[in-house]
């Protein structure tokens, strides 16, 4: 299994979310927003190249439209997070969405397990 962070957020930034919620050892790859153009559905690609993966083994887990979009663009499934009450989600009708942490954490040891 890989797990890997690919966000929109600048290194920097994302850097101290990670520091700030214990969780900058947690994924061993960890891809970053660019300062000059979207760069979501490019870093997509280029984990499924580096990791010789195919789109199909992969999920890729958002909460906004340009999550949803870059993975359609890169051909990977988009999990949709959908448990902060006041967000409205934008998923379309064949997205999964999870409404808690739990239930994504189900589905996920379920697919992992196959």
């Amino acid at each position: 299994m890989v797990l890997a962070l690919v966000t929109g957020k600048a290194a920097k930034g994302c850097q101290i979310s990670l520091a700030m919620t214990g969780l900058t050892t947690f994924f061993p790859i960890k891809l970053y927003g660019s300062e000059f153009a979207p760069n979501k559905a490019a870093n997509l690609r280029q984990l499924l190249s580096s990791q010789d993966l195919s789109p199909a083994a992969v999920c890729y887990v958002g909460d906004m439209r340009s999550d949803f979009e870059a993975a359609a663009q890169a051909g990977i499934q988009c999990l949709t997070a959908a448990w902060d009450p006041d967000q409205q989600t934008d998923a379309k009708a064949d997205q999964l969405v999870f409404r808690s942490v739990d239930q994504l954490a189900a589905y996920l040891q379920v697919r992992i397990a196959r």
